[in-house]
């Protein structure tokens, strides 16, 4: 591997010939004065600057090995569009200007302690491995949006604005990770690392509320709720208890159909007890036929169960249920009443703030 350290200014071109004669180089202590490109072609094995400071801008596209940078500047713009480095390395790096990482493919991509001054673009990103963000600090505006993470390290992630991402792009691995971790040691050490792991889903919940994405904006809600009644909540009391009774209806907002779904199931099993029992009975002389039976029972259940409205009629065909089966009908009643209400609270928390 070529090695480039004798404390001297540079021009890009001159770099760019270096890589281009020796395709596994490390820079060390220089200033490079002007752009730096490194072209789709230019064959690239094992490229490491350190200590480096870019008075130019940096492009680098096409397929290329591993590329690190620790302890660098970059003073103007740095552009890696559509390119697929092997391994990618920002580690303590400050970034005065624009970063550009649109499309880029590789396995790892890490900014463990790298600052960010300016905009930020990440979108359709591909990091098959581990995205490393740890102490990670965004001055501006930075977007995930289309990006394909395998994990992500989020440790004292902090960001002036909001981060544009969706909780589908890494929530369910990064929180399994960061369980993994939680939970290893005990005692006092297990209940600290269990508030850095609320912490920062607190943190993720003001992300998406400060964008509008309420649906993810619940999501990091609900596992906060689930975080605190697993480990910090004391159990079988009075909030661990509340915690269970609060989730069953809809997850918190996060499933907003359930409870449709689940009064669809008592509609259908109320129906089949009507229509198992037959326990209707005429009260006029001219009511209508209740044929077929099991049909009359399904739509005698769901006027039974769905309250105020009317929906079906089928009661106003002139049959009443006997003095004995009157309970199943109350019982229907409250349940529909109960139902309705959490059906429509969950679907107004879930669709309250447009998102898209």
């Amino acid at each position: 591997m070529k090695i480039i350290d004798d404390n001297r200014d540079y021009l890009g071109t001159q770099i760019a010939d270096i890589i281009e004669a020796d395709p596994s180089v490390t820079v060390k202590n220089i200033r490079i004065t002007s752009d730096l490109d490194i072209s789709y072609e230019t064959p690239v094995h094992d490229l490491r600057f350190e200590g480096v400071q870019f008075l130019g801008r940096v492009n680098i596209g096409g397929e290329k090995g591993d590329l690190s940078f620790c302890d660098v500047t970059f003073e103007k713009d740095v552009d890696l569009y559509l390119s697929r480095p092997g391994e990618l390395d920002f580690s303590t790096c400050e970034f005065k200007s624009t970063a550009n990482f649109h499309s880029i493919e590789t396995t790892s991509f890490s900014l463990n302690k790298s600052r960010f001054r300016d905009h930020c673009v990440f979108v359709n990103m591909k990091v098959k491995e581990l995205l490393n963000l740890a102490d990670t600090v965004f001055e501006k505006s930075v977007d995930f949006s289309g990006a394909q993470i395998g994990e992500m390290n989020v440790t004292r992630l902090r960001s002036s604005d909001p981060i544009q991402i969706r909780w589908s792009q890494f929530g369910c691995a990064w929180i399994s990770e960061f369980y993994s971790w939680a939970l290893a040691p005990d005692g006092a050490e297990r209940v600290s690392r269990l508030r850095q792991l609320e912490s920062a889903l607190e943190f993720w919940k003001r992300n998406f509320a400060t964008l509008g994405q309420r649906r993810d904006e619940l999501e990091a809600n609900y596992e906060v709720m689930r975080l605190r009644r697993n480990y910090l909540t004391r159990k079988y009391g009075p909030r661990w208890w509340a915690s269970i009774l609060l989730e069953i209806p809809s997850r918190y907002g996060t499933r907003p159909f359930r409870p449709i779904m689940l009064g669809v199931f008592m509609i259908f099993l109320f129906g089949f007890v009507y229509w198992f029992a037959d326990p209707f009975q005429a009260v006029r002389s001219d009511a209508l036929a209740k044929k077929p039976l099991f049909l009359f029972s399904l739509l005698y259940s769901l006027d039974s169960f769905v309250p105020v409205v009317n929906v079906a009629g089928v009661k106003d065909w002139g049959w009443v249920v006997a003095n004995e089966y009157r309970w199943l009908v109350l019982i229907e009643r409250v349940l529909g009443l109960t139902t309705s209400v959490l059906a429509a609270y969950s679907i107004s928390q879930t669709f309250s703030i447009s998102e898209e």
